[in-house]
């Protein structure tokens, strides 16, 4: 891939980009391109950590930036796919710098070390440079309420009977927008909801409960009740999980400049900082906001003593996306580097400083974050220990039975 790297790196030169020449008469038909785009922000988040491994830690942290060019180019296109792929590429990068920040060569003794650090600035530069995100999403629902008005227009234009009827939803719709638009622009998630659940409410309150006419004569939908003709063209665009994505994108690159400016401090002082606020202004212009906590305070950060095997210590940053309670009673075993769910529960996300392995965690019987007890051996045995055998899995297997998936 060494002509589309050479590719990638020299489009970080040139701010503007075009993912499409012309738009399509139908504004939401799928985009094409956006699969190549993917493709190849995999390739450079692949080669990032490639060359973190084979010892050029400035050109694995170029590719990360690389990764966030193409990412901030592709919003610049206003429909809410290319917010999405960009949000997703953002996400990928920020993976992968986390991933690689602890083994990066930072101490002022080593040689190479003056390069490194300035490459990281940048990319902390390039996480914290947001200006793209909420401008990209609110060109995006511009864009598609203008699609929507035009598809709904199409679906009333040779009707006349049900013509005003189109007239009546398109003028619905345009009413709320001014709300999606101030939620996408909102300094924080708790702003953005309450915006959100308001519009939710009206909309509720405009559609009826029963299931649309049209659905109902497709037999898609067959109630003991049709519903009103004025609701015909209503269908509940989900504007309100983009915005919730924004602001998860935004969340995720703050808390990545912070996790590699800790690891400048650490480079130069040998120990993790008490508090975030020691970062100011040597690594970081100022601490940065939780987006999902109102009025965005600082990100949270914890640092767990001696937690790990060797005595070192277990620094986690977070953001609470769910509960904000001050100590999570849920244990953490492994490294997080990435986003952790538990169903469709939202739950306060830890972000690590430290790369360490699965089972390098000290047993506790108490205090936040504390590990879990170590599974069932014959559940982990060959993701612990490549060289046991895969039997212990397959009597799992045998457990559960030929139709349950091995990782539920």
């Amino acid at each position: 891939n060494a002509k589309a790297f050479a590719l990638a790196r020299k489009a970080r030169a040139v701010p503007g980009a075009r993912v499409r020449a012309t738009f399509d008469a139908d504004l939401r038909a799928p985009i094409k391109g956006l699969n190549d785009v993917r493709l190849l922000a995999e390739r450079l988040n692949d080669g990032a950590q490639f060359m973190e491994l084979r010892g050029d830690h400035v050109e694995a942290v170029g590719r990360l930036r690389d990764m966030l060019h193409i990412a901030r180019a592709v919003r610049q296109d206003p429909s809410l796919a290319c917010q999405a792929v960009a949000a997703g590429i953002d996400e990928s990068a920020c993976y992968r710098a986390r991933v690689i920040g602890p083994g990066l060569r930072l101490r002022p003794a080593d040689p190479r070390a003056a390069q490194v650090r300035a490459a990281v600035n940048e990319l902390i530069s390039d996480l914290l440079d947001e200006r793209a995100l909420a401008d990209g999403l609110a060109r995006a629902l511009y864009a598609d309420r203008i699609a929507l008005t035009e598809q709904v227009r199409r679906s009333g234009a040779e009707r006349w009977a049900i013509r005003p009827l189109a007239e009546s939803q398109i003028a619905h719709e345009w009413a709320a927008f001014p709300s999606w638009i101030d939620a996408a622009r909102a300094r924080d998630w708790p702003a953005a909801k309450a915006s959100i659940d308001r519009l939710l409410v009206a909309s509720r309150n405009h559609v009826a409960e029963d299931r649309p006419l049209l659905g109902w004569l497709a037999g898609t939908g067959v109630t003991d009740r049709l519903s009103r003709y004025s609701r015909w063209f209503w269908e509940g665009v989900p504007y309100d999980r983009a915005i919730e994505k924004g602001f998860r994108t935004i969340a995720e690159r703050r808390v990545t400049a912070v996790l590699l400016a800790m690891q400048l401090f650490r480079a130069d002082r040998d120990r993790w900082p008490a508090r975030l606020d020691e970062l100011v202004p040597a690594y970081l212009k100022g601490v940065p906001g939780d987006p999902f906590r109102a009025g965005a305070p600082p990100v949270g950060y914890v640092v767990l003593p001696k937690a790990l095997r060797n005595g070192g210590d277990r620094p986690l940053v977070y953001f609470d996306h769910g509960s904000a309670d001050p100590v999570d009673p849920r244990a953490w075993r492994e490294p997080m580097y990435d986003w952790h769910q538990s169903s469709s529960t939202p739950r306060r996300q830890y972000r690590d400083a430290a790369r360490f392995r699965p089972g390098d965690l000290v047993g506790r019987k108490s205090g936040a974050l504390a590990p879990r007890p170590d599974p069932d051996p014959s559940s982990e045995g060959v993701d612990n220990d490549p060289g046991k055998s895969d039997q212990p899995r397959q009597d799992q297997q045998e457990k559960r039975g030929p139709d349950r998936p091995q990782d539920e």
